[in-house]
């Protein structure tokens, strides 16, 4: 996504460039929330957070037609499963026999919650105060 140019606030955006961008978010999101690989998940939250830096608030608005985006709560949910180590691909970190597996868990548990910190600065950049809501009790 490097080579994705950013737009600009307000600007239009193509219909076929949206759809791709909904099929792409879904899938990170997807991925995301069923995937039990940590790597991967860090991957597609990484994608996330390329991808809303690049092209802001569209990232998450929905089609009327075409393939179904995820709306930022979908995006919010997945990232408290995550900061609560509560999600798919956190099962089995606290689960470690050996003083090896312990520190590697310890890893990833790192590298989650830096690539969730990365997407939350992200998103909260792109949508300034009218993010605060989503994390209210």
């Amino acid at each position: 996504y490097s080579n994705l140019p950013a737009r600009a606030e307000g600007q239009q955006v193509p219909d076929t460039f949206r759809q791709l961008l909904a099929m792409a978010t879904s899938n990170f999101v997807e991925i995301a929330a069923v995937f039990n690989d940590i790597e991967c998940v860090a991957r597609c939250l990484e994608g996330l957070s390329e991808l809303t830096d690049k092209v802001g608030k569209i990232t998450y608005v929905a089609l009327p037609q075409g393939p179904k985006s995820p709306s930022l709560q979908d995006v919010i949910m997945l990232l408290k499963q995550l900061l609560e180590e509560k999600a798919v691909c956190q099962g089995g970190l606290q689960e470690m026999d050996s003083e090896v597996e312990a520190e590697e868990s310890a890893e990833a548990a790192k590298m989650i919650i830096d690539v969730v910190t990365d997407l939350l600065g992200v998103l909260s950049k792109h949508y300034g105060q009218g993010f605060e809501p989503y994390f209210q009790p």
